[in-house]
């Protein structure tokens, strides 16, 4: 699908609507279809296009992923519609210079129900990223949890992404697959089904809000350090 709309944070973004291309991956319910055989259990798309197309054309929208969240959000309203992949596009980005993949490490950990599962569910959506490719991962390790709250011990793993994902595209990638995975964000510190943290992002350094790269924590982190040599032949 391509629209033109008011996306990004620069301010002639702002008022002068670009190109934006936009991929959606549907999965679907398809046991009613099985049993009735009738076109009325299918999904309609021009119902999803028509969805699609009042989210872009709401109004201006300063971030890209947070525009991807509410399409998905939305598209997972719909009927029979099980999971959502939302692929964005602006051909027009204001970017100097050629895009080229970045080597990022993102650190996963569990300690709530099934942690392996989340552990792989984690693997296999970060490797379905856009532009992602999942490059190595190091060996699943069990640790203590940290910090002054009582709960299970981790699993941990690291896994390297070569990737044009920007840093916030990335972080918002990493808070939906923890949300799938039925993170709630209740208590600092405290039990998680998944948690996912980027921990280097090239030789990139970041200080925002909700965002800091490298992670200050990894100096507090042996089995992060130890995951990092494991994973230093890869890059």
């Amino acid at each position: 699908m391509r629209f033109h709309t008011l996306v990004g944070l620069l301010p002639h973004e702002e008022s002068v609507p670009q190109p934006l291309e936009l991929d959606l991956t549907i999965w679907l319910s398809l046991e009613s279809v099985g049993q009735t055989d009738s076109p009325s259990d299918l999904l309609d798309y021009r119902d999803l296009y028509t969805l699609v197309a009042d989210t872009v054309g709401t109004s201006h929208h300063q971030l890209l992923e947070a525009l991807c969240a509410k399409i998905a959000d939305r598209a997972l309203g719909l009927a029979r519609v099980e999971r959502v992949r939302v692929a964005a596009r602006k051909p027009h980005a204001p970017i100097s210079g050629p895009l080229d993949h970045v080597e990022v490490f993102v650190a996963l950990g569990s300690n709530l129900g099934d942690r392996a599962a989340a552990l792989a569910l984690a693997r296999d959506r970060l490797a379905e990223l856009p532009r992602t490719e999942l490059t190595a991962a190091s060996a699943v390790e069990e640790t203590e949890p940290i910090g002054p709250v009582p709960q299970g011990p981790y699993l941990n793993q690291m896994v390297l992404l070569k990737t044009v994902l920007t840093p916030r595209e990335l972080l918002a990638a990493c808070r939906r697959i923890e949300r799938e995975a039925g993170r709630e964000r209740r208590e600092r510190w405290g039990p998680r089904t998944l948690d996912l943290d980027i921990v280097r992002y090239g030789e990139r350094e970041v200080r925002e809000p909700q965002l800091e790269i490298p992670h200050p924590e990894l100096s507090n982190r042996p089995f992060w350090q130890r995951e990092l040599a494991e994973l230093a032949s890869h890059v």
